[in-house]
């Protein structure tokens, strides 16, 4: 457990305290009211903001990338027809990775024709997106999503 030096009763009092809870209410009260369609592309327009000012984030997500596509080349190289007890003992073998029938290498989506930095980029925009639409389904009923 992590000890602070100012009690938690003094930690949240003040006036920039008051001041971020209210403007962070207000977005998320905001985005619960708008459409699920404008609220994605706002949060789009907000996702390549951090994507442009948040340079030591963007190289973490590019290492992230780095990782991630070494790893896909890989599986896109073994993929070669096999049977299913062939198939699983090879996933076992890739660093406990399964390649089980959800994410075999032939249904893996790769975004080969994209360079490292659009990758990037297009990471940082879809995930405030998704975070800002997700919002909205607070307000929807299970018809409606």
């Amino acid at each position: 457990m992590v000890s602070h030096k100012i009690p938690e009763s003094e930690r949240y009092k003040g006036f920039a305290n008051w001041l971020q809870f209210i403007l962070a209410r207000g977005l998320v009260s905001l985005l619960q009211i708008l459409p699920i369609g404008f609220a994605y592309k706002m949060g789009r327009g907000a996702g390549w903001l951090s994507w442009k000012f948040m340079s030591k984030r963007r190289d973490v997500v590019c290492k992230n990338l780095e990782v991630v596509n070494t790893w896909m080349e890989a599986q896109t190289a073994n993929n070669r027809p096999t049977s299913n007890d062939d198939e699983e003992a090879r996933g076992a073998d890739l660093s406990g990775i399964s390649s089980g029938k959800c994410n075999r290498p032939s249904e893996i989506r790769h975004h080969s024709s994209l360079n490292l930095e659009a990758q990037v980029k297009e990471v940082f925009q879809r995930v405030v997106a998704n975070l800002s639409s997700g919002f909205t389904f607070s307000h929807m009923s299970q018809e409606e999503m």
